[in-house]
């Protein structure tokens, strides 16, 4: 069977509780951005593979959506936002949900 991972959530927020929530979903891929997680520690891979499983392989042209995996302290904190580009600029809002 492989592997099986627990988590727990906690300070959870979901995606109506959002400050302001968008107005569209899309159904396309997130990017995935992981930060913190040292790729030289057995359990930090082992991880990133389990959360990446979670998620479609996204295209690769553009990035409208993104997920983030924050890891401090060994916490993860999980972000969904939606990028919008305009010439340089880079605008995230944040979809939600978001929990550690």
């Amino acid at each position: 069977l492989g592997p099986t991972t627990y988590f727990t959530l906690e300070n959870c927020v979901l995606r109506h509780d959002v400050d302001t929530p968008p107005k569209y979903s899309s159904d396309i891929a997130p990017h995935l951005i992981f930060h913190d997680f040292d790729e030289t520690k057995p359990l930090a891979r082992r991880l990133k593979t389990v959360l990446t499983c979670l998620f479609p392989v996204p295209k690769s042209e553009g990035h409208e959506r993104l997920c983030t995996f924050y890891n401090a302290e060994d916490r993860i904190s999980f972000r969904h936002h939606a990028a919008s580009r305009e010439g340089k600029e880079v605008e995230l809002k944040e979809l939600g949900p978001r929990f550690e």
